[in-house]
C-alpha cells in the first residue's frame, strides 16, 4: 500500500514494549534497556500488522478487518502510552517523546479508520490507502524513528 506501508514496516523494525508501562517511570532506562524494549515491541507490532495485511490480502469480511485494524489500533496506542511512562537514556529523550506522540496519533487515526470501514468490502482496500497514505500519526512516528537511529538507537543489537 505504498507510503503507509513503508512507515508501518520501520514501525515494525523500532518500536517499544507494551511491557514497559510496568518500568519503574523514575529510572532511566540505559541503552541497552532501551533497545531491548524497542526489540520486543518490533516483533509485537510485527505481528498485529502483519494479521491486518494479510486479512487485506484474503476474503476477510468486513467484520474480521475491522477487528483486526482495532487490534493494530490498539497495540499502536499501548505501545504509546508505553514510551510516554518511561525515562530513556537521556539522549533518546526527544525522539521517545516524538515517538509516543506518533504511536498514539497513529492507533487513533487506525481505530477511526476501522470504525469507518466501506460496507462493499472491494472498497476497503481504496479508503484505507485514501485515509492512512497519509496520516499523521505515522510520518510522526518516521521522524521519531530516525532521531532515535540517528542517536544510536533500535539497531539490529
Amino acid at each position: 500500500m505504498g507510503r503507509r506501508t513503508l512507515v508501518v514496516t520501520a514501525i515494525a523494525v523500532i518500536a517499544t514494549t507494551v511491557g514497559a508501562s510496568s518500568a519503574d517511570a523514575t529510572t532511566r532506562l540505559t541503552k541497552t534497556q532501551y533497545n531491548a524494549m524497542l526489540k520486543r515491541a518490533s516483533a509485537r507490532i510485527g505481528k498485529v500488522e502483519t494479521a491486518a495485511e494479510t486479512g487485506l490480502g484474503s476474503n476477510a469480511t468486513r467484520a474480521r478487518l475491522r477487528t483486526l485494524i482495532l487490534a493494530w489500533a490498539n497495540t499502536e496506542t499501548q505501545l504509546g502510552r508505553s514510551f510516554r511512562s518511561i525515562q530513556p537514556p537521556a539522549t533518546a529523550a526527544s525522539g521517545n517523546a516524538l515517538l509516543a506522540r506518533g504511536e498514539i496519533t497513529f492507533g487513533a487515526e487506525l481505530a477511526h479508520a476501522a470504525n469507518n470501514l466501506p460496507h462493499k468490502r472491494t472498497a476497503i482496500g481504496a479508503y484505507l490507502q485514501r485515509t492512512l497514505g497519509n496520516a499523521k500519526g505515522a510520518a510522526m512516528i518516521d521522524r521519531a524513528l530516525k532521531k532515535l537511529k540517528a542517536a544510536g538507537y533500535g539497531g539490529s543489537g
